[in-house]
């Protein structure tokens, strides 16, 4: 018998598995968080005139960034390692039929775990994104990795809506999270302020007597009734203009060990200024393998796989090393209301 010999490099179903669009996520869609490949597993992050500046750690004795003005804390993380295990074993392929009833072959199979594997690492990139937009940095199981405000001894600015109070004056407060965030924009600038929130928070925004009021005192009063919905990254989500603001509806939710975890939770939101130029970004560290060491990688989920003992199929390990970080802490307005 002829040793099986999986027909697909590491390098193959790398390239392939990055070709298949990342369509998961509002966050994503809305490219708050740009990627960077960086080389080291580790980044420097030092806070200097108000900005968290993002350095790939090197080792002694390598040349070094150009220095600042001014030197500020410095702290080390490590960039969190996403590893995930997946097989395709005989009775993957033995009796089984494809969606077009034909049976099911290893090119096939293979796609549709390349498939699976990439919305894998998708929504775990989503959820440490929508982290990173609240603030703190986390992994895929929700560990705090990094919190700016505890560690630079920053209090992030919250603003209490106060939806169930009928005269609350809920453009002053749009008002009071704009001005926060312009204020704090330092050296960056902004296409305009959004706010990703609940569909609770939402329902009630939008019902508040003196939203209805406005909407209803003007030509677009229609639009209240019939509000848009954008599909971005499968959050069918209704988005409206108000105070000078995009108000988006975040409906996204993930699988964790518990179960289910929402995105934003009930009655909240993050506000945040869009189409920045350096506030946001996405680092992504070198795969876990020998050949990917000290290079900066130019996809951002890595493939290798390795052939099972006595021919019972492929092992298949995908990986992606993301770090989210939003580099001007004091830009993010937490929202809620509480009534």
């Amino acid at each position: 018998m002829v040793d099986f010999v999986f027909p697909y490099t590491s390098s193959d179903l790398t390239e392939q598995v990055n070709v298949i669009p990342n369509t998961y996520g509002m966050i994503n869609a809305l490219d708050i968080f740009p990627s960077r490949g960086i080389e080291s597993t580790v980044v420097e992050v030092e806070r200097v005139d108000g900005k968290l500046r993002v350095l790939a750690a090197k080792p002694r004795g390598a040349t070094g960034s150009a220095a600042a003005p001014e030197k500020g804390r410095k702290f080390f993380i490590e960039v969190p390692h996403i590893p995930h295990i997946d097989q395709i074993v005989p009775q993957d392929l033995q009796n089984q039929l494809t969606g077009a009833r034909r049976p099911m072959t290893l090119d096939a199979k293979t796609a549709m775990k390349l498939r699976a594997i990439r919305r894998k690492h998708d929504i775990t990139r989503e959820y440490m994104r929508v982290q990173a937009l609240k603030g703190v940095v986390k992994d895929g199981d929700g560990v705090t990795i990094f919190d700016p405000y505890a560690t630079f001894g920053i209090v992030q600015k919250t603003v209490d809506f106060l939806l169930g109070t009928s005269t609350t004056d809920v453009i002053a407060k749009a008002e009071e999270v704009m001005d926060h965030i312009m204020t704090n924009m330092s050296d960056d600038t902004s296409s305009g302020i959004e706010a990703v929130v609940s569909s609770e928070f939402f329902n009630k925004f939008v019902q508040h007597p003196k939203v209805e009021k406005y909407w209803s005192n003007s030509q677009n009063g229609v639009l209240l009734a019939n509000m848009e919905r954008q599909r971005l990254g499968g959050s069918w989500g209704r988005v409206f203009e108000f105070g000078n603001m995009m108000w988006r509806e975040y409906k996204g939710s993930v699988p964790v060990k518990a179960g289910s975890e929402r995105l934003v939770l009930a009655n909240q939101g993050h506000a945040y200024p869009a189409g920045t130029g350096n506030s946001f970004e996405t680092v992504d560290a070198p795969p876990h393998h020998i050949e990917e060491v000290n290079a900066a990688p130019t996809d951002t989920v890595f493939i290798s796989t390795e052939v099972l003992k006595h021919g019972e199929g492929v092992e298949m390990k995908s990986q992606s090393n993301p770090l989210p970080l939003a580099k001007r802490p004091e830009i993010l307005v937490s929202i809620s209301t509480s009534n």
